[in-house]
């Protein structure tokens, strides 16, 4: 028997672990929430959340992660990704996820948004924490899209400039 006989978990509670890999939980429908925070996990298979419609929350914090698989892109009610103290180096294009509400990429490995078009997705964006990386010069003009943004987190890059568009975020209160 395997995790994916458990039909009706709706939380899925790993952290604090030795996991090195998640268990295939793509026939766990039902699932709303993902966390595995505080494991060694590295790698994440493109098919890790396929089919999970109603997943709304993944937390994998403190792994050893460098990159995210495209599938978390086609979550359509994802509001929260906290995947703070990795090393990844980029973000997927996150194509459905127009309910993100947080996203927590601070203390990763992140040089640049290699994607423009991951912004033009995120307009339900309330709270961005990209601090502590490797970013710069300069943020992505799109991110001028993020038109819901109240808080972004931007401290601890390599930013000599700040993106010309940062006037059409009307929202945002805190800028750190």
């Amino acid at each position: 028997a395997t995790i994916g006989n458990c039909r009706s978990l709706v939380g899925l509670y790993l952290d604090d672990n030795r996991l090195t890999r998640l268990p295939d939980i793509t026939s766990l429908t039902n699932l709303e929430l993902i966390r595995a925070s505080n494991n060694s996990i590295t790698f994440l298979d493109d098919s890790f959340v396929e089919g999970l419609l109603n997943v709304d929350t993944i937390e994998l914090r403190y792994n050893g992660l460098k990159r995210l698989p495209i599938s978390i892109g086609h979550l359509p009610k994802l509001k929260n990704l906290e995947v703070s103290h990795n090393e990844l180096q980029d973000l997927p294009v996150l194509y459905h996820a127009q309910e993100l509400r947080y996203l927590h990429l601070s203390h990763n490995n992140i040089h640049e948004f290699a994607q423009s078009k991951l912004w033009r997705t995120l307009t339900s964006l309330r709270e961005l924490h990209i601090n502590h990386n490797q970013l710069g010069p300069r943020l992505p003009d799109e991110m001028d899209h993020c038109v819901n943004l109240t808080s972004l987190f931007a401290n601890n890059n390599q930013l000599t400039s700040l993106p010309d568009t940062m006037h059409s975020l009307v929202e945002l209160r805190q800028l750190q």
